[in-house]
């Protein structure tokens, strides 16, 4: 849920470009969408969760080559802030 409307909301990676795109749902059909980065081919989406405890998801990124972590902080389809908390070895996966 991205804009904290309670409603599930769709985060897309379009593997052979990197564009992101994003849907913001209602029910099955889509509100708004909007496309807020590229991302290189090695960053892979690990998942949505509110990591900053505003009620919206936010979108955790993983490095598959260094295992470095980015997480997007999200406003429904605009990102307010990016950033990079550490990385672990690609022996670990984010749960």
């Amino acid at each position: 849920d991205l804009n904290g409307d309670g409603k599930v909301d769709l985060v897309w990676r379009n593997t052979l470009d990197g564009n992101t795109a994003i849907w913001l749902m209602n029910a099955t059909s889509i509100a708004s969408s909007g496309f807020p980065a590229t991302v290189l081919a090695t960053w892979q989406i690990a998942g949505a969760e509110d990591v900053n405890g505003d009620g919206k998801s936010d979108v955790i990124w993983r490095n598959n080559s260094n295992g470095a972590v980015a997480v997007w902080l999200m406003n429904g389809v605009a990102i307010t802030f990016t950033t990079f908390p550490g990385a672990a070895s690609t022996d670990w996966e984010i749960q």
